[in-house]
C-alpha cells in the first residue's frame, strides 16, 4: 500500500527566482553572484577560465569554471576567494509573493 505524501505540493514549490532585479523591488534572501560567461583567472597558477555554472547550498556559492589544460578540456568547482574576475556581479533572490 503506497504512502500519502504528508505535505501539499504548492507548500514545497519555491517562489520565483528573480535575476538582476531592479532597485526597490521586493526581494528577500538577496545574494550577489558573478555571472555566467565572465572571464576569470585562478588565483593559483594564473589559469584563464570562464564560469559555465553557478551553485547556491544554503549561503554558500560555489561556481563552475571551464577551461583548457594544453588539448584537454576540464572543469572545476571554485569559490569567489580561488579566483580574480573583472566586472559587476548580478543580484539574484526570491519574490516575495
Amino acid at each position: 500500500m503506497a504512502q500519502r505524501f504528508p505535505y501539499q505540493a504548492s507548500k514545497l514549490i519555491p517562489k520565483t527566482l528573480i535575476i538582476n532585479s531592479k532597485k526597490g523591488s521586493s526581494l528577500s534572501n538577496i545574494m550577489k553572484v558573478v555571472p555566467c560567461g565572465t572571464h576569470i583567472t585562478t588565483k593559483l597558477n594564473s589559469i584563464p577560465g570562464i564560469i559555465t555554472g553557478i551553485s547556491i547550498r544554503f549561503s554558500a556559492i560555489s561556481y563552475e569554471v571551464s577551461y583548457f589544460n594544453g588539448q584537454d578540456y576540464k572543469q572545476i568547482w571554485l569559490s569567489e576567494a580561488e579566483f580574480n574576475f573583472t566586472g559587476k556581479k548580478e543580484t539574484i533572490g526570491f519574490s516575495k509573493q
